[in-house]
């Protein structure tokens, strides 16, 4: 998680440094924390959540939520609006906490080897390459839409397209041994 989300800092850092704290404490909160609150029974922290249980679960996820994002509470969930002050005086420790979780330690952080689904990336290749013209002109879309610098998104689809055409054309790519066998 520490790797992921000093990547996820580096990465916002760079572009949109201004929401820094909001991205990481949005992912690491969205991602690990919340649902684990929310459905505790699908981590194993209790078997069950008795009847009325759920929603205050919900309710501090909300604003576990929110102080993950440096987001008060305003007219959506008016009703939560009290809790504002907490977040103002927590937020503060929470984004130390957020400095503190993307400092990777001096030493290295084994990643366990990923293996790679060959038969899901050779479709994730034919879907891109075959839709890589209605996906660019999203990306435009998109681009213009927010006012990013024109290319900018573009660029990152394009980095994606040349290393799905390069793994494909190498024939060292594990998807590819053992395909073209002759037959005799």
């Amino acid at each position: 998680i520490r790797k992921i989300c000093a990547e996820l800092r580096i990465a916002v850092q760079e572009r949109f440094p201004q929401s820094l704290y909001s991205v990481v404490g949005g992912f690491f909160f969205l991602r690990f924390v919340c649902p684990a609150i929310v459905s505790p029974e699908g981590f194993g922290v209790m078997e069950s959540v008795p009847g009325k249980g759920r929603r205050p679960l919900v309710l501090i996820s909300k604003i576990l939520q929110n102080l993950g994002n440096g987001v008060q509470f305003g007219n959506k969930e008016e009703y939560m609006t009290p809790l504002n002050d907490l977040i103002d005086y927590y937020l503060p420790q929470i984004q130390s906490f957020f400095d503190e979780l993307t400092q990777l330690p001096d030493e290295e952080i084994d990643t366990p080897p990923i293996p790679v689904d060959n038969d899901l990336l050779e479709k994730f290749h034919t879907v891109t390459v075959y839709s890589k013209d209605r996906i660019l002109e999203t990306i435009s879309a998109y681009e213009t839409a927010y006012d990013l610098p024109v290319g900018s998104e573009t660029k990152l689809f394009q980095t994606v397209l040349v290393f799905l055409e390069s793994s494909k054309q190498d024939d060292k790519h594990p998807a590819k041994k053992g395909r073209h066998k002759k037959k005799t």
